[in-house]
């Protein structure tokens, strides 16, 4: 035969009866949609995507899935709640692809054959695994717009660089609903539809500003009376401000009577934070001095003690006198390898309760 005879050549019903015969096979035994396959004349661009149930789910019901990832970064697929990371994989088979491919358990009414056409040969897929969403980004974006008081909001707008949701959402590898966890995680704020982080010196500040209203008032930390504190350090912050740090910081009394009028300091936060006030500038520090002056930071009746914290310091118990430093969890690369490669350059040895707050995300 020719090529041209080759390539016109249409397999008819007696051609299917001799395969089946050479095969040794009943036609009794076989389904009756027969599809003889045939390649077409060119392949279309086309990639292959692996997707689990959950992402098969999400798009039956209508819902965005979408990539994300700059040139930098290795891509992610997002739903509205999961993160995948996107590999690719390769198969030592040949993946046909046929669009109008009819399946056994699919009704098929023509008995007559019906010729189906491939239009890709694929060697390679896209493969999907659920991975933790990609945070570091975002701590660096919100930290280049961090508020830093009124009186340089100028030069932050200036700069062009503060986000909405929808901005962070196209750029942070994460899912919507990982996104707003995180961000809520992170003490974030919106100040016309921006979202801020303060720049932790100005939340020193503020931190003080009510911390020492506290103690002149002779307040109890479990019972702060909000109307008489918003009116006092009204005056000293602005409103977002000050609503942002009793959001943050305090949460409303659990008794009946006090329940709609007095908020009470949410102990481990606030220690936690006056703790990093300490170490944050120093190499390390006294731990024995450190635990004397870190008590005495904190308002009067809240005790601390180092489990508050986890993940953001290292205790060198082995050193003569034992020492403390600043070491953030949320300073490490988000990246696992890189994560371990940074955790054992700071320490050689690490036992299983130290290193899971650094691993505790994973």
């Amino acid at each position: 035969m020719s090529q041209n005879e080759i390539s016109n050549y249409v397999r008819t019903a007696e051609d299917v009866k001799k395969v089946i015969e050479h095969a040794k096979l009943s036609e009794n035994d076989l389904k009756p949609n027969v599809q003889p396959i045939y390649f077409g004349e060119k392949f279309e661009n086309y990639k292959l995507l692996q997707l689990d149930e959950h992402i098969m789910e999400d798009l039956k019901c209508g819902q965005t899935v979408v990539f994300k990832g700059d040139h930098n970064e290795t891509a992610v697929l997002c739903t509205e709640t999961k993160t995948y990371d996107v590999q690719d994989a390769e198969t030592s088979n040949s993946i046909l692809l046929l669009p109008e491919l009819t399946f056994p358990d699919e009704e098929f009414n023509n008995k007559e054959l019906t010729s189906r056409k491939v239009v890709g040969i694929f060697h390679k897929y896209f493969e999907v695994k659920p991975c933790k969403p990609r945070f570091t980004k975002l701590r660096d974006l919100l930290k280049k717009c961090s508020y830093k008081g009124s009186e340089l909001e100028k030069e932050v707008l200036a700069s062009n660089k503060m986000y909405t949701f929808e901005d962070l959402s196209a750029k942070i590898q994460a899912s919507d609903n990982e996104l707003k966890d995180a961000l809520k995680e992170m003490g974030t704020f919106q100040i016309d539809g921006y979202w801020r982080i303060l720049d932790f010196e100005y939340e020193c500040r503020a931190v003080s500003f009510l911390l020492n209203l506290i103690d002149e008032q002779s307040w109890s930390y479990n019972a702060i009376p909000m109307d008489e504190t918003l009116n006092i350090l009204g005056e000293l912050l602005p409103p977002v401000i000050l609503q942002h740090i009793i959001d943050q910081y305090s949460t409303w009394c659990e008794s009946s009577n006090l329940s709609h009028t007095h908020r009470s300091l949410i102990e481990d936060k606030v220690c936690r934070f006056m703790a990093v006030g300490l170490l944050r500038h120093c190499e390390k520090f006294n731990l024995a001095d450190f635990k004397t002056a870190w008590q005495g930071s904190v308002p009067e009746g809240m005790v601390t003690n180092l489990k508050q914290l986890d993940g953001t310091v290292l205790v060198d118990q082995s050193s003569h006198p034992q020492t403390i430093c600043y070491f953030n969890e949320q300073d490490l690369p988000d990246n696992i390898r890189q994560r371990f490669f940074m955790l054992f350059q700071a320490r050689d040895k690490w036992t299983f309760n130290e290193i899971q707050p650094f691993l505790e995300y994973y």
